[in-house]
């Protein structure tokens, strides 16, 4: 009989580790993703925005080692199929060795707003111009961002 008893207290402690265990890792996970919605409501970088911040960072390391046609890619085009409105050629005038943004992988980010669709991140580049550069979400494709830093259309007063 004694060994039934110490059996089933056995059992009943192993309940209770997995009971406290299991909400334990709710607790965690509810806590984690109260942060990531707090830090995305502050303007910071979040967990959720950890793709797209990566996109950037391998956009940058492209251009740096050159790889031209790899970093053009990221903006969702090949040489093979171009984008209708960024050929090949026009996407070299603007991050190619003799652009302006030649030295880009040396920028500074400054700002990252989060978007419902993207992030808008807004680098400044060593010659004192400011880049704004859009990455979708679903996609992960780049692109210039069309209103500036901001997430949205400007508003236009109506006269």
């Amino acid at each position: 009989m004694a060994g039934f008893l110490e059996q089933y207290e056995t059992k009943s402690n192993w309940r209770e580790k997995a009971v406290k265990w299991f909400f334990l890792g709710i607790f965690v996970l509810v806590a984690l993703w109260g942060l990531d919605w707090t830090l995305g409501r502050l303007g910071k970088e979040n967990i959720s925005d950890f793709r797209t911040q990566w996109r950037v960072r391998s956009f940058y390391s492209a251009l740096e080692d050159k790889r031209y046609e790899e970093a053009y890619a990221m903006w969702g085009c090949d040489k093979a199929h171009p984008c209708r409105d960024y050929a090949f050629v026009k996407f070299i005038e603007d991050w190619g060795p003799d652009s302006p943004n030649a030295a880009a992988p040396q920028a500074k980010k400054l700002v990252v707003r989060h978007c419902e669709s993207g992030i808008v991140r807004t680098d400044l580049l060593p010659n004192q111009e400011m880049i704004h550069l859009y990455v979708n979400r679903d996609d992960l494709n780049l692109s210039f961002a069309p209103w500036g830093d901001s997430c949205s259309m400007p508003s236009i007063p109506v006269p």
